[in-house]
């Protein structure tokens, strides 16, 4: 049951990440529009400047609007873009913080000190040791709720950091040797 549950819960940081780098990849992609529709606009621009200075009139308003109607191409694109990667972030943030609320809510933080003697209430008698499979449990909850309150709280280092290290172990083939002999399988 709590395997499931940890599954679930790392289903839901997937496509909460998914949907993260959907949003980085429309930034990016309408970025990078922008910046060719922004270059050709210039070059028209220097090129309405020129027929400009060498000819007075028919050219220059020709080169003039295919400038402007670039710039306001690109400012759309732009706009869009940024449009659809808010709201594509804004759902990988609910989802990150959907997915973290269940660990606040069954309170794996440290459990209460026991009670002081200086009170005058009798001392409880401590609990029973654990079983080794409990103690490793609770171990791995408690591993799994603290990268999971990292990855929730840093999602676009988390990728950009694994993004890097998946290039750097295809770029270095010692470095896949090396990873290869550490891996049992």
């Amino acid at each position: 049951m709590i395997l499931g549950a940890l599954s679930a819960q790392a289903n839901v940081v997937k496509s909460a990440l998914k949907l993260h780098l959907s949003a980085t990849v429309i930034s990016a992609v309408s970025l990078i529009i922008v910046g060719v529709l922004v270059m050709l606009a210039l070059g028209f621009a220097g090129t309405a400047l020129f027929l400009a200075l060498a000819e007075d009139m028919s050219p220059v308003a020709a080169a003039l609007s295919v400038a402007a109607g670039a710039l306001i191409l690109a400012l759309v694109v732009w706009l869009t873009g940024s449009l659809i990667g808010r709201t594509r972030r804004r759902a990988a943030q609910v989802a990150l913080k959907g997915a973290v609320a269940p660990f606040t809510a069954m309170g794996l933080a440290a459990a209460p000190p026991p009670p002081s003697p200086a009170t005058g209430r009798k001392a409880t008698p401590p609990p029973a040791p654990p079983t080794t499979h409990a103690m490793m449990l609770d171990h791995g909850m408690a591993v799994g709720a603290r990268a999971h309150a990292a990855v929730a709280a840093h999602p676009v280092r988390l990728l950009a950091a694994g993004l890097g290290l998946g290039v750097a172990v295809g770029l270095s083939p010692g470095l896949r040797r090396g990873l290869r002999r550490l891996l049992p399988w």
